[in-house]
């Protein structure tokens, strides 16, 4: 479904007063360029969208000290005790209709201790929907009705992907957002329905097997008590371990941000590369120690097991020897040859070529006789006399190992030791050092130092709830199948049984749709994001895959292998978030349009002609609007856009409290 801006009409709202933007469909490319100097207008066309579909003005930059919404010659002209009406109006089309979304307040000049200020009453909201070509009737919805066809177009969760601001683009990959993403690709492609219907079938279950306990026997009431209180343990833990996930990415970009601030602390770039190699140093020697004692734990749980029979081992093994030695063991002779040969006395002995004569097959059936137990008892020592000796060189060799992990560990101690020393030297060196140009640098050591504890608080809080979670869930798996048994010994709750049979299922079922719908879905926007990345990219050879993790935050891997997403340049970053957009544009099923504030301003010459260019080329699929600053107009810009896009000027009157709109001219 493709969706086109028509119009934008203002009244009396902050500089544009009252104003309309027209966009024209008449380039070929859906392309519409605004030119206006900073402070001209630009983000508050964004934040006039955003008060208009949501009643928030999500791009202001402190909300605490923001000027009026309502427009300040109109404030400016008129006594106090007055209401006017402030109103931003949004028209666009797609296939089917054409929708008008209209937000609309009254705002009362007044003063208070001798200042003058402006008050504004609740904004209230209606949506007006016009089929096209004269097919079924119009509708006017207002809050909640319009508030979910706002939803239904431009979701609130997701809205930077909608009106983009190229300034921000730390943000655009902020791990709060990517929560949002999944939250709002789930609701569009209506898997939480899935999730819905799946709580309701858990809410009955419960409720059959609480009517199933209540009928029960007292074995079957503590059964069910024990299997609800284990669940609900579970779910718990589950919902902890789910909360630490999230809340680990928002600690991490953080931290991210820290990092970057004390890397670009020049005077102390070679204290803060040592720190670094320290850390790096120092986690990979944790990491080898720690596997290391799981080795030394492995080693000596099979050794325990060796040295408590050693023993009997060895007397066993000194027994067979004996034995042996003093030939009590009778020879490992095959039955089989003996039987053959007392059957056919005409074949000569395959052993000494002879003919048997009668003492000899009298005491070859003798010896047939025993051969049975003598030879199974031969087999059977000689078969375990090897393994006998194995166990006892292990043991013998047990000492001079554990000596060699005590050794490696006594190394790896005092090279953690010295790491640990060197660091916390660095370290102090470092929260000693002055700050300059503003840089209040041990400020910054200080939160990273806090922040790197809380990630590894939270590390372990997570491998804490994953191995809880997993014993949690075998005891439910236990207590369930006990309280099946139970079941299956009962007559006369047929009917319940075969109820909560079909509800189980069908839990299960909701439960396997619904996680591959999720999976289809995040690989889709991933395949896409990576196609999108390769057109839009103009580097061939550096990177080789996008990936997506459960929480829908975006990693970026170079051809060997490493996660560079936050070594990307800003126009690499800008052709990402493009492409990450696109995806998500496609997987809603709408071709929303994009409104962009500042889309080349943090791209140089060459990178800034590329990003237009690859704007021009997603206008030929879908309406792009750009505000750009004349610097972002380059004249390389002006030459891909002249004819192929709809370009005006935006400017203030000379007083200041209007934007004023040049000629078109494309």
């Amino acid at each position: 479904m493709s969706i086109f801006i028509d119009r934008i009409s203002f009244v009396n709202y902050r500089q544009y007063g009252t104003f309309d933007i027209n966009f024209s469909n008449d380039y070929g490319a859906k392309l519409s360029v605004l030119i206006a100097k900073n402070g001209t207008g630009k983000t508050t066309l964004l934040n006039a969208i955003s008060w208009c579909l949501y009643d928030e003005e999500l791009h202001l930059s402190d909300k605490d000290s923001t000027l009026s919404i309502l427009n300040r010659k109109v404030s400016q002209d008129n006594p106090m005790g007055k209401f006017f009406p402030v109103s931003v109006r949004i028209c666009l089309h797609n296939e089917e209709n054409r929708v008008e979304f209209l937000r609309k307040t009254d705002a009362l000049i007044q003063e208070r201790d001798g200042v003058r200020s402006i008050a504004c009453n609740k904004s209230q909201l209606t949506v007006s929907i016009t089929p096209l070509q004269g097919h079924g009737n119009s509708r006017t919805l207002r809050s909640p009705d319009a508030d979910v066809e706002v939803k239904r177009f431009f979701d609130k969760d997701i809205n930077h992907f909608y009106f983009f601001d190229g300034e921000n683009l730390e943000d655009f990959f902020d791990p709060e957002n990517a929560k949002n993403i999944k939250q709002s690709i789930f609701n569009i492609s209506q898997v939480t329905l899935l999730d819905t219907v799946r709580n309701h079938l858990t809410g009955l279950q419960k409720d059959l097997n609480k009517k199933l306990a209540e009928t029960g026997s007292e074995q079957e009431k503590e059964t069910y008590e024990q299997l609800i209180s284990t669940k609900e343990k579970c779910d718990a833990t589950e919902k902890n371990l789910h909360d630490a996930k999230n809340t680990r990415p928002h600690l991490a970009k953080k931290r991210e941000k820290v990092e970057k601030q004390i890397r670009d602390f020049t005077p102390a770039n070679d204290l803060i590369e040592k720190q670094r190699y320290l850390e790096e140093k120092l986690k990979g020697l944790e990491a080898d120690i720690k596997a290391g004692l799981t080795v030394r734990r492995t080693f000596i749980r099979r050794y325990f097991i060796l040295l408590s029979l050693f023993p009997r081992i060895q007397r066993t093994l000194d027994d067979i020897r004996s034995k042996e030695k003093n030939g009590k063991l009778p020879p490992s002779i095959d039955r089989t040859i003996v039987q053959k040969l007392l059957k056919n006395p005409e074949e000569p002995c395959p052993v000494c070529k002879r003919h048997l004569d009668e003492h000899c097959r009298k005491e070859l059936d003798k010896l047939l006789s025993h051969l049975e137990i003598s030879s199974k008892t031969s087999h059977f020592l000689v078969e375990i006399k090897g393994l006998l000796e194995k166990f006892v060189d292990e043991v013998k060799g047990y000492k001079s190992r554990l000596n060699g992990f005590e050794a490696v560990k006594r190394e790896w101690d005092q090279r953690k030791e010295n790491l640990t020393k060197e660091l916390q030297r660095t370290n102090q060196k470092l929260k000693e050092y002055p700050g300059a140009n503003g840089v209040k640098f041990q400020e910054l050591q200080n939160e990273r130092a806090d922040l790197n504890q809380k990630i590894n608080n939270l590390d372990e809080q997570i491998g804490l709830y994953t191995q809880t979670l997993e014993q949690q869930k075998k005891e439910c798996e236990h207590l369930q199948k006990q309280w099946n048994s139970l079941f299956e010994k009962t007559k006369g709750r047929k009917e319940m049984l075969d109820q909560n049979r079909i509800v189980t299922q069908l839990i299960e079922n909701f439960t396997l749709i619904q996680q591959n719908l999720e999976n289809e879905i995040k690989k889709e926007i991933e395949t896409d994001t990576w196609r999108n990345f390769g057109s839009l990219n103009w580097k061939e050879h550096t990177f080789n895959e996008i990936r997506i993790d459960e929480n829908y935050n975006l990693s970026v891997f170079n051809s060997e292998g490493q996660k560079i997403t936050g070594s990307l340049s800003a126009a690499e970053k800008m052709a990402l978030a493009y492409a990450f957009t696109l995806a998500i544009h496609k997987a809603s099923g709408k071709n929303c349009p994009l409104v962009i504030d500042s889309p080349l301003g943090r791209a140089s010459d060459e990178n800034r002609k590329r990003l237009a260019q690859i704007l021009k080329d997603i206008s030929k699929e879908k309406q792009v609007i750009m505000l750009v600053t004349p610097n972002e107009y380059s004249d390389e810009v002006s030459g891909l856009y002249k004819g192929h896009a709809e370009i005006r000027e935006m400017g203030l009157t000379p007083d200041e409290t209007k934007i004023e709109m040049g000629g078109y001219y494309g």
